[in-house]
């Protein structure tokens, strides 16, 4: 058997985590229908300022969200470790246990230890019987504990203390409080007991697998600095990246204390093996630091380009700041995976590492789930899933009975389509293996996914069984930026909600495809109707646009209607009871003119049979003089130039000088890092002299982008970053 002791133990100290009466439970799911309100994480590891108003400061490593509660038949102390990096005074404590039978008579016992080395519980400090914790039946406030002024504590920088509180236990079915924990593990510093007295050693206490929702207010008695690493994610949005792929990645950071001029943030992507195979180093000055309070997105000023050897790459991203007060918040991971799949068709594509860090019995109906993400447009074809597999164990000598499942997740429209359903059940006991799944589609072509898509790969348990969980860092579920990789059900597969508990041991593998993607899809080319800039007036100017169904089935459109706004500019032919046979493509010619001057930015109405009934497509002209602006600046420059735009970074608008030494054809462009063209901003001829530019990325989203300036035979480019 692969796992060892320390693994088994774990196991039963979660034993059937998801079953009725058992020692763990969770929060109710939400619906799959609305997959863009799924809960943000944010994960905050302390010291924090503000998260309540009656405090200056607080102290805690929750994310504020209960996931989980633990409960069973005895009485738990459940404690947390604070540390304060700076002097602090405790005020008052914040805890969240739950309450689901209105027991007011029961008291709840909360005490404050000194910590020695190595957590060894020291001085008890503060003893205090709370009583009527919570107020409402099946609800979950925070119960507040103001402390006296003489009861205030003082500690001194770089002091470890303890909170803990004890509830009489209770079933799932019956009396007694339970203790709310929520679903990741920030700072490793929850633990409970059921021994009475609390023992002082700190070995004797049971880890938790997530952070218990215990919290210390009160004033930190001198100015600190603290950066905090919230988020961290790629640009392009995909965990899987093909080789010569470029990742541009993005930082979120929040400033939890003072003012800070200059930090940096290093990042180093490993392979498999823990070898280095890029690193880079931001540094973050001369944008004018972080002030207090804020929350800005960094991009890396350098691309990671993916390499040619296929597998599983980790990023860690640290951020350093001088005097930082508290380190544990500064670390961000994010797992890449590269794949070809059409060099590599065999290659197995999953989020887990060589280790699995808990053995979890899960009952009857649970739903696991690992979505599969297409790369996006830098991969060309298409993706199918021929096959798929789970790592199990059985429980108590059963066989393995599973229920399968492929569905296909479209991102935009928010959108779960089941494509295949099938059963697996082995002949006798499995004592933890691989569990292999072929996936047989009704059409021989099979189905397919694009940019934007996802294969899910579901197992249901129509029997408890056995199966571990990744719990080491990065874990796909837990980065709210990046599409979701780990879904979690207890029902009946129609809720899901983020697994951010763990890693699954689901892998799957993907082959490139032709087939069509199920049900209606349509596609627009081009994505928006870009006429230009100083358009002629009197003049017809026509795009010849495609209409493109992408999906298994046909697609009907019933009306295309251009908005009032452009109504009298703008016609499109044909324009009603169009039906696009799948995979096919139908012309429509659109056309503007016009007798005045004008500029457009409007909209053109797509009804059609798809799920999404409603499209719209962005039709953009102008017949007005570009805004260049000549400087009033003397003489003719001796050389071509183009300037740093500026402000950078910028939001909407920034500002570009250039200069040319001669009357001359101008060309003048945006591009992401793709090198895709996102903005035409000027074309046509300038005097010689120094000009300005000035460029709106209203409709652009944050990231990077190039600029770039074409004139007779400069070509000059800069990057520019946009932050919103």
């Amino acid at each position: 058997m692969k796992f060892g002791l320390s693994l088994i133990v774990v196991g039963l100290m979660l034993f059937a985590l998801f079953a009725p009466g058992s020692a763990y439970a969770v929060v109710p799911a939400f619906s799959h229908t609305n997959l863009d309100v799924l809960p943000v994480d944010p994960g905050n590891d302390g010291p924090n300022r503000d998260p309540f108003e009656d405090y200056p400061d607080w102290i805690f490593y929750d994310d504020g969200d209960g996931q989980l509660y633990l409960n069973g038949p005895n009485d738990f102390w459940s404690k947390v470790t604070f540390t304060v990096n700076t002097p602090f005074q405790l005020q008052a404590i914040a805890v969240l246990p739950y309450n689901p039978r209105n027991n007011f008579d029961d008291p709840m016992a909360v005490r404050v230890y000194a910590e020695g080395r190595n957590h060894q519980l020291g001085d008890l400090l503060l003893d205090l019987e709370v009583e009527s914790v919570n107020g409402l039946q099946g609800q979950e406030p925070w119960n507040y504990i103001d402390l006296e002024e003489n009861q205030y504590i003082e500690f001194e920088e770089g002091a470890n203390f303890t909170i803990m509180y004890q509830v009489p236990g209770g079933p799932a079915n019956g009396n007694g409080y339970w203790n709310y924990i929520d679903g990741q593990n920030n700072a490793s510093r929850s633990s409970y007991t059921t021994t009475n007295p609390p023992p002082a050693n700190h070995g004797s206490w049971t880890a938790m697998p997530g952070d218990l929702l215990i919290r210390a207010g009160g004033e930190y008695l001198e100015d600190f600095f603290d950066l905090e690493l919230v988020t961290l994610w790629n640009e392009e949005q995909t965990w899987l990246l093909t080789p010569g792929m470029e990742s541009t990645f993005v930082v979120k950071v929040a400033n939890l204390g003072n003012d800070v001029e200059l930090f940096v943030i290093n990042f180093q992507m490993q392979n498999a093996d823990g070898e280095n195979v890029w690193q880079h180093q931001v540094m973050w000055e001369e944008q004018g630091g972080i002030a207090n309070d804020d929350t800005i997105d960094v991009v890396c000023d350098e691309a990671f380009e993916a390499p040619d050897e296929l597998g599983s790459y980790s990023l860690t991203t640290f951020i350093e700041v001088e005097g930082d007060a508290d380190d544990w918040n500064n670390q961000g991971f994010l797992e890449q995976i590269v794949f070809d799949p059409e060099n590599a068709p065999d290659t197995w594509i999953g989020y887990v590492d060589d280790t699995y860090e808990n053995l979890i019995n899960y009952g009857t109906g649970t739903h696991m789930t690992a979505a599969f993400h297409h790369p996006g447009e830098a991969f060309e074809s298409r993706l199918t899933m021929e096959e798929f597999r789970f790592w199990a164990e059985s429980a108590n000598g059963r066989q393995i009975d599973v229920d399968v499942a492929v569905a296909v997740l479209d991102l935009e429209a928010r959108r779960l389509t089941t494509v295949w359903q099938g059963a697996v059940e082995t002949t006798g006991e499995v004592e933890g293996e691989w569990i292999d799944v072929q996936v047989r589609y009704e059409n021989e072509e099979g189905v397919s996914i694009g940019p934007g898509q996802a294969f899910m790969a579901t197992f249901v348990m129509a029997d408890s069984l056995n199966m571990p969980m990744d719990g080491t860092d990065p874990i796909a579920g837990t980065n709210f930026e990046m599409p979701w990789a780990m879904l979690q059900s207890y029902d009946d597969g129609g809720n899901y909600s983020f697994a951010n508990i763990g890693d699954f041991p689901i892998q799957a593998k993907l082959i490139p495809s032709v087939a069509p993607p199920p049900g209606k899809s349509l596609k627009l080319v081009p994505e928006i109707l870009e006429f230009g800039y100083e358009l002629e007036l009197n003049t017809e100017y026509t795009i010849e646009a495609l209409l493109i169904s992408e999906g298994a089935e046909a697609v009907n459109i019933t009306q295309i209607r251009v908005s009032p706004g452009a109504a009298n500019y703008v016609t499109v032919n044909p324009n009603r009871n169009i039906t696009i046979e799948s995979q096919d493509t139908v012309v429509v010619t659109v056309t503007f003119q016009t007798a005045q001057e004008i500029e457009i930015d409007h909209t053109i109405l797509i009804q059609n049979d798809t799920d999404v009934i409603n499209i719209y497509w962005t039709v953009r002209a102008s017949t007005y003089p570009m805004a260049v602006r000549e400087e009033i600046r003397p003489g003719i420059p001796e050389q071509i130039e183009l300037s740093q735009n500026h402000p950078n970074p910028f939001n909407p608008i920034t500002s570009i000088d250039f200069a040319l030494t001669k009357t001359s054809d101008v060309s003048f462009d945006v591009f992401d890092m793709s090198g895709r063209l996102v903005q035409e901003v000027y074309h046509g001829s300038l005097p010689a002299g120094y000009h300005t530019v000035e460029i709106d990325a209203s409709d652009l989203p944050a990231g990077v982008y190039l600029y770039r300036l074409v004139t007779d035979g400069f070509v000059g480019t800069k990057k520019m970053v946009l932050m919103k």
